[in-house]
């Protein structure tokens, strides 16, 4: 839970998150919005590392506001990262700020690597079912009556099918 001032924050602000076992700064951010609703997003774990979400879920935080209104919300962001990580702080940002959470793009050697690991993996890799398994499927479904927009949206889709067009295009041409 995000302990804080009562009044909602809306301005541009740099904001830090601190553990209220270890009083420790863990994580540096930005916002324009109101402070609770950021943390909130944090929460929901749409942002940030597993790991970040994981503490933020279950650490008892505290946020500080560090700097108010700054000029350039994304430098200061950075400045601020920078200066404590300087001072030992053991941050959990991902980057170093002030590009919206992302990271630098990897290099073509690593991609390369985590493309490999992905190879073959059921998980990142294209479902390839067996024919027993497509049955199991079919006998699930069959009888299953389908709406009618969902009727509607399978004929839409099919009519849009580059398959359909080059079939049709040639019957018109046959014509």
């Amino acid at each position: 839970m995000l302990d804080m001032a009562p009044e909602t924050i809306q301005t541009a602000i740099i904001y830090g998150l601190i553990d209220g076992n270890t009083m420790e700064l863990r994580y540096i951010g930005q916002t324009v919005g109101p402070l609770d609703a950021r943390y909130r997003k944090h929460v929901t774990g749409r942002y940030g590392s597993l790991h970040f979400v994981n503490w933020i879920r279950s650490a008892d935080v505290s946020a500080v506001v560090l700097e108010r209104d700054p000029k350039d919300l994304s430098a200061a962001e950075r400045r601020w990262i920078k200066k404590m990580r300087r001072q030992g702080a053991r941050l959990l940002n991902i980057s170093d700020g002030g590009n919206g959470g992302f990271v630098k793009p990897c290099s073509l050697e690593t991609r390369a690597k985590m493309s490999a690991t992905r190879k073959g993996h059921p998980f990142y890799g294209p479902r390839i079912q067996t024919v027993e398994h497509r049955a199991k499927i079919s006998a699930a479904l069959t009888g299953v009556p389908k709406t009618k927009s969902h009727r509607k949206a399978v004929v839409q889709a099919l009519n849009d099918s580059p398959a359909v067009q080059k079939y049709r295009s040639r019957g018109a041409s046959n014509a």
